[in-house]
């Protein structure tokens, strides 16, 4: 170019490089971009296509403006299964229903947004200045060129003849002026940020990381102050979302009916007693929220839910949900959030799909929990397509793998569950990392439940060995988390219960041993077993107690594992408090019922009822005791309540005779404490829960008894009356199903 560097941009009049303003017409100049050429306003710091600084002395740019922050920021845990994609992923697409700053991200730092994958619906980052595009730069400048210097006002402002904005000679100049360009460099900025936003928000799990190992009571009080602040974010962004839309005239508090809590959790609140009402937190709160807005509350809802802030807190506290087996809230709240994050996609259809994987397992509905994990790996491997990818990711297949184990395992297909157990070694080993006590744990475990099937006993010692390996070293590794050590005492405990299991069917015959499976062992190589499974048992006990409460599912579960031992060991006197503690956390348990809506669901809590309460019946039969079994009835009555509520109970179902038998030892315990009140009670239990003509022995026995109390001209008393005949005819027959 002749005579300069640089052209006007109104008159076209070459000019030196250092100029300012045209010599010509007096317009000011353009800058450009000294690496790829771009023209910019004369006051741009930055070039907006390749990110390069354009001169030190041009005033600084507009920036957009921070979002501001409603909840304090919790931490983001990096180290998880949607953050290990995260690290090769786009973020989400910006919420295209956004209604303003949603408060701010879970980090204080954003995440960095890549965009190597387009698989995930992500915003376009400005390219790099090595790119090579169809386009060539040159072709590019040129379009750039075109676009910004619009003939539709490009006249010099010394035309008289010309007049812009009425006349003021101040107004931009051009459809892109300085402040247009800006605003679209604040766009693309707030663009950015918006995907690091969701990004963050997503990947939010401080409360699921909270250890919750205070106590049954703490921990409740924990888990409310986690809800009151989710509550709080709905009324929030429900707000935002309402003021935005200008669709009702409420002030942004509102909801009176709701309380108003601080964000952080006053058990006083309004929201706290709510909480008990009913298991979804997030529908019972905007339903009355979202009635306000005129008509449009399925607008206003689906907005409210697919808001960031909204969406991740919700996730968050499915996770803290199912550390306390709160199942049914963490079920209520996916279930409520699932179609906002399918909407989504990308990180947000990761993690729910990873919690309802988890839910559906501690249901009992392993092959719905197997097809969700299949989902999940398909939109994995449709983002992470490289090698490179893969090992970038290899957090999220080990935990994969590790899931798909659990499930398979659960179907009874342990061979193929062991095969997923060494793929999440080997994605460890391929980056380096060494196996940890936790595969240790999880292919002890599992060869062990192999080698029982098989009564290969040198196998499930070698499995021992391996898990109590595991155990020492996770001490070491994690001496803070004492639910997993637990976890792992109890499966070293089971190790040694099926090693004296088989010793004792070896010594005395399995069939014998099948139709008396509580009683007292005489061999001496088994009760050397049942000693050291005890011993496992009473210490895993001891920690889930301490750590989630005696009424907790793990510590119910352990509870039955130890009174079993000590009924093979001949303890009837200790077993019986550990059978109290058992079937109390049973009535309360939301785990392991099977899906009420399937007659051929498995239900395996239902067949540890039974076994627990038949435990009941041998350990105060051996030792005499009816006046011991009084303390049990409001526990079977609740019992026999929680079963009929999560159990589709017909005789239809395949396991109708684990049911029948359940509720008539039920009936038969309340029948043996000789008491009147015990013959009232077993009756109005019958009545409730036994329908008629039942089909096993022991049931039938039941149902006679209570027909032959009714006919007792004596009043039902039943210490000598055909009501004990039959009941002792019953106690005789009491293992047959």
């Amino acid at each position: 170019m002749e005579g300069g560097d640089v052209s006007c941009t109104n008159c076209h009049t070459s000019l030196p490089s250092t100029a300012k303003f045209c010599l010509q017409c007096g317009e000011r100049v353009a800058a450009s971009c000294p690496s790829c050429q771009l023209r910019l306003p004369p006051s741009a710091k930055f070039c907006l296509e390749c990110g390069t600084r354009v001169a030190a002395t041009a005033p600084p740019a507009v920036s957009p403006a921070t979002p501001a922050a409603s909840t304090p920021s919790p931490d983001a845990d990096a180290s998880h299964t949607t953050a290990a994609v995260a690290a090769s992923s786009a973020p989400p697409a910006a919420d295209a229903h956004s209604t303003g700053p949603a408060g701010s991200p879970p980090s204080t730092t954003a995440p960095p947004v890549s965009s190597s994958n387009t698989d995930i619906d992500a915003p376009t980052q400005p390219p790099s200045t090595n790119s090579t595009n169809a386009t060539t730069k040159a072709e590019a400048k040129t379009n750039r060129e075109n676009h910004l210097a619009s003939p539709t006002t490009a006249t010099c402002p010394s035309d008289s003849s010309v007049l812009r904005g009425g006349g003021n000679e101040d107004d931009s100049i051009g459809p892109l002026s300085e402040a247009a360009l800006m605003e679209v460099h604040a766009a693309q900025q707030q663009l950015v940020q918006t995907a690091a936003t969701e990004k963050a928000w997503a990947m939010k799990r401080n409360w699921t990381d909270c250890e919750f190992q205070a106590g049954e009571e703490a921990n409740k009080a924990q888990l409310q102050v986690f809800e009151d602040s989710l509550v709080n974010t709905l009324r929030q962004a429900c707000s935002r979302t309402l003021e935005s839309r200008h669709e009702a005239g409420v002030p942004v508090d509102f909801a009176p009916d709701l309380g108003h809590s601080s964000g952080g959790g006053g058990g006083s609140s309004s929201s706290t007693s709510k909480a008990q009402e009913g298991p979804d937190v997030v529908t019972r709160t905007l339903e009355p929220l979202v009635a306000k807005s005129g008509g449009l509350s399925d607008e206003i809802r689906s907005r409210v839910l697919e808001d960031p802030e909204v969406l991740g807190s919700s996730l968050d506290i499915v996770g803290a949900y199912l550390k306390n087996y709160e199942v049914d809230r963490a079920a209520a709240v996916l279930e409520t959030v699932l179609p906002a994050c399918r909407m989504k996609g990308g990180l947000w259809l990761f993690k729910a799909l990873n919690h309802l994987a988890c839910i559906r397992m501690k249901q009992a509905r392993p092959n719905e929990a197997l097809n969700m994990l299949q989902e999940l790996e398909a939109e994995a491997s449709a983002i992470l397509t490289t090698e490179e990818d893969n090992d970038e990711a290899w957090e999220f297949w080990e935990t994969m793998y590790r899931n798909f184990a659990w499930v398979l395992s659960s179907l009874n297909q342990e061979a193929k569950a062991i095969e997923y157990v060494q793929k999440a070694i080997d994605v460890k080993e391929r980056v380096g990392r060494t196996a940890s006590w936790f595969d240790l744990w999880d292919l002890g475990r599992m060869k062990a439940v192999t080698a029982l099937k098989v009564n290969a006993k040198d196998d499930i010692k070698e499995s021992q060995a391996v898990v109590t390996k595991a155990l020492w070293l996770h001490k070491e590794a994690e001496p803070g988390d004492q639910v997993m050590r637990a976890k792992i005492w109890h499966t070293v405990g089971e190790c040694a219960f099926a090693l004296g299991h088989l010793e004792e069917s070896a010594a005395i015959g399995s069939d014998t041993l099948a139709g008396s499976p509580n009683g007292p062992c005489k061999n001496s190589a088994a009760l050397t077993h049942y000693r050291k499974a005890l011993k496992c048992f009473k210490e895993s006990h001891k920690l889930f107690k301490a750590t989630e409460g005696a009424r907790n599912p793990l510590t119910g579960g352990e509870a039955q594992a130890t009174a079993w031992t000590l009924l093979k060991l001949g303890e009837e006197e200790e077993a019986k408090q550990y059978l109290l503690d058992a079937v109390e956390a049973l009535s309360r348990q939301q785990s392991g019922w099977g899906d009420n809506g399937n007659l051929e669901s498995n239900a395996p809590a239902l067949t540890q009822a039974m076994q627990t309460v038949d435990r009941i019946l041998d350990a105060h039969r051996r030792t005499g005791d009816r006046e011991g079994l009084k303390r049990f009835f409001p526990a079977l009555e609740a019992l026999c309540s929680n079963v009929c509520a999560r159990v589709w109970i017909s005789k239809d179902r395949e396991d109708s005779p684990i049911y029948e038998k359940l509720v008539s030892s039920c009936s038969m315990i309340m029948i043996a404490s000789g008491t009147d009140e015990g013959t009232s009670r077993s009756q109005a239990l019958l009545k409730k829960y036994m329908w008629q003509s039942p089909a096993t022995p022991q049931a039938q026995l039941c149902s006679e008894l209570l027909l032959s109390l009714k006919d007792d001209p004596s009043g039902g008393q039943v210490k000598d009356g055909p009501g004990m005949r039959a009941f002792l005819q019953a106690m005789a027959r009491s293992q047959v199903t």
